[in-house]
């Protein structure tokens, strides 16, 4: 495992590279300026680079995009290390492509797990040459993806499953998630953006992640910070192009619906915010495992083979990536056949309404073009079976602004 640092500082250099002798990571080179990490990265394969923001010459992020342009260095994680904490200077972090954003100062627990993530000391391999046929098409239909154990299956989201075991209202869970938040600058943006929303604003304004916890309760903070892990993830300009942005649109725009069907149709569903957030995981998965055999094989599907596969398996993909994970069959199956509903062979009533916000989402543009085909929803037999009608309609497109403003909130 070789470690690129990039930072003008010599003893921020020493600092972390001695903070990855600690970690177990030996293999470190460091670089004063973009000049000399270009330099480095042409002459030898690097698993992870660590950047700071502020360099002589050439900035992080310009350097980032430079690192994204070239084919040789297009997929090496990238981890922004830097004092800038400003919820734009994150964001623009982000779109350039880091996988993982570290505010200076930080502790050895914040730096070892941001870096565990990003070079996947935990979860699946990448996979190699041997497990990856030459054809795309072969590879996906035949199920060969799914030989060696599901090595190809992405690792998770940074952080998902420690967020998703926080499901609790009870005081230990809201301390757990308030450190949880409080240690990632992304997370606490996020969480604080959405407790300072319209529909509170009324209670003056939130500075801090604890009033948030109090004022959205912790359920509500949870599944805003699964958001910004799964919006984190989808947003790797290299894996995903624009097509990220318009699948976390999507997702979390289904996720907002999912829960408000469950409000208004009085169903008791367990994490139903979650079932709407991931049913279509699979597409994003699939994205990055493209990316993976383009790296082995050598070549990429075309547009056409992709969107193919993209549309045909992307639902089975999404059901074994969240095996995979370790999340609850329920999840599972609502991946699995949120197309389907009527064959579902379990968790119908979740998988139901998970289906149905999908179709909303559709209609009202979230990560989608709008689909505005009224009478064909309304006819639809799964969605009769819950027992909606027209006047029900007409109410939920008064409140879509409202749940596209919040959906909005925990995207950007």
């Amino acid at each position: 495992m070789h470690i690129l640092v990039v930072d003008d500082s010599s003893g921020m250099r020493r600092i972390l590279s001695a903070t990855l002798g600690r970690l177990g990571f030996s293999d470190v080179t460091e670089a004063e300026d973009a000049e000399s990490a270009l330099a480095h990265l042409h002459q030898r394969a690097v698993d992870l680079a660590i950047i700071d923001w502020n360099l002589p010459g050439l900035s992080g992020l310009d350097l980032a995009n430079v690192i994204r342009s070239e084919p040789a260095t297009r997929d090496v994680p990238l981890l922004m290390v830097t004092g800038n904490g400003s919820a734009a200077d994150v964001a623009r972090a982000l779109r350039s492509g880091f996988g993982g954003y570290i505010i200076k100062p930080f502790t050895e627990d914040t730096f070892a797990q941001q870096v565990g993530a990003l070079v996947r000391v935990e979860g699946p391999r990448r996979p190699s040459a041997a497990m990856i046929p030459t054809n795309w098409n072969d590879w996906i239909s035949t199920g060969a993806w799914k030989q060696s154990d599901f090595k190809q299956i992405p690792a998770p989201p940074r952080s998902f499953r420690e967020v998703f075991a926080i499901a609790g209202d009870n005081e230990v869970d809201a301390n757990r998630l308030m450190t949880l938040v409080s240690r990632d600058p992304v997370f606490t943006i996020r969480v604080l953006r959405l407790a300072n929303v319209a529909a509170f604003a009324a209670a003056g304004e939130v500075t801090s992640v604890e009033i948030a916890v109090v004022r959205l309760g912790t359920r509500a903070v949870r599944n805003a910070v699964l958001a910004a892990c799964l919006s984190a993830w989808g947003q790797t300009v290299d894996v995903y192009g624009r097509r990220g942005v318009d699948e976390i649109q999507h997702a979390v725009g289904t996720a907002c619906l999912s829960r408000r069907l469950a409000e208004r149709l009085r169903l008791k569903i367990d994490d139903v915010f979650v079932h709407g957030l991931l049913h279509d995981v699979g597409k994003l998965c699939l994205f990055r495992m493209r990316s993976d055999f383009r790296r082995t094989s050598g070549r990429a599907p075309s547009a056409e083979e992709f969107e193919e596969t993209l549309q045909a398996s992307h639902a089975e993909v999404g059901a074994v990536a969240l095996q995979v994970w370790g999340l609850p069959e329920a999840l599972r199956v609502s991946a699995r056949w949120h197309h389907d509903p009527i064959a579902a062979p379990a968790h119908q009533q979740a998988v139901a309404v998970t289906y149905l916000a999908n179709r909303l989402s559709h209609r009202y543009g979230f990560g989608r073009p709008p689909d505005e085909d009224r009478d064909a929803l309304l006819s639809d037999p799964a969605i009769a079976a819950l027992g909606l009608n027209e006047r029900w309609l007409d109410e939920l497109d008064e409140e879509a602004l409202t749940i596209s403003m919040t959906a909005q909130h925990l995207v950007s």
